[in-house]
């Protein structure tokens, strides 16, 4: 049931990350909150939670494609794949964005659901990233070297 002040997909609560403290040995889980356009301000980080998709049904070639009239459209919700984002300007409907690697990323409000994430955790996906990447470039150092030997 939707209350009064939450968006539509508010129960789709994405859980961004469990840490266990080394003192209490308790473990505290933060969940990603969903935000309405208007919340949304420069530097925060973000990510797309969902993307939603009007597809006319004059495309659907199945068996249920008589049961809608040609000129209705067919709302489709899709999850998003996990991209943190941050905010560098909001001209809404729109709201320009950067990941780590400074890729731009444009987001549509209208279409998509928005969460915002916890400054912990982005230290960490950034931590993980970090980690990465090293360990990919020292994989690719070591590949170029055996195929130096062997040449």
């Amino acid at each position: 049931m939707k209350r009064v002040g939450e968006p539509a997909f508010s129960f789709f609560v994405m859980a961004c990350m469990a840490q266990t403290t080394t003192q209490k040995e308790t473990e505290r889980t933060i969940a990603c909150r969903t935000v309405h356009p208007e919340d949304i301000a420069v530097g925060d980080h973000v990510a797309a939670l969902h993307q939603s998709y009007q597809i006319g049904t004059y495309v659907w070639c199945g068996l249920d494609s008589h049961q809608f009239p040609p000129s209705e459209p067919i709302e489709l919700t899709l999850r998003s794949n996990f991209e943190a984002l941050e905010v560098k300007e909001i001209c809404l409907p729109f709201v320009l964005c950067c990941d780590h690697a400074s890729k731009v990323v444009v987001l549509d409000v209208r279409s998509t659901t928005i969460g915002c994430l916890s400054a912990r955790f982005i230290e960490a996906y950034r931590k993980a990233e970090k980690a990465k990447s090293k360990k990919d470039s020292a994989d690719s150092k070591k590949k170029g070297k055996k195929k130096k030997k062997k040449g």
